[in-house]
């Protein structure tokens, strides 16, 4: 039988992005702040999945509370499993294509938009990379 340390490490945080772009190609990453994990990375705005939530509700309370926008039409592009070395998370990226975009940063987050060829170039957690062969 499993102690409960062992059960706990094996928990995987369930975790749901954004991959916002206009008609331009340029794509909303927000920074992460000052004493987060991997704080001052670029990061595809959303965050974790709450207990009983689909992924698309959680998706859309995330962005509503952090950019203080209402993504559209939502497309699931990929789900990333990513162990780092004190958690392992499940990432579910979604795409939204809106050239009238206007997100604000409620938490006092920098965002910046990038051109999708840029993307590589930008310092991104090691669980965001799969994604930038897709989009």
């Amino acid at each position: 039988m499993s102690r409960p340390s062992e059960l706990t490490d094996t928990a995987v945080t369930q975790v749901v992005a954004l991959v916002l772009e206009n008609n331009q190609g340029n794509v909303l990453l927000t920074q992460r702040q000052k004493g987060k994990h991997l704080e001052g990375f670029w990061e595809f705005p959303g965050g974790k999945v709450e207990a009983g939530e689909s992924f698309v509700t959680a998706l859309r309370r995330e962005i509503k509370e952090e950019l203080n926008y209402q993504p559209t039409t939502l497309t699931h592009l990929l789900s990333v499993n990513h162990q780092y070395p004190e958690k392992q998370v499940q990432i579910h990226f979604y795409h939204c294509l809106d050239d009238d975009a206007q997100p604000q940063p409620m938490e006092q987050q920098r965002m910046q938009w990038f051109h999708k060829s840029s993307l590589a170039s930008q310092k991104l957690p090691p669980a965001n990379l799969p994604i930038l062969d897709i989009i």
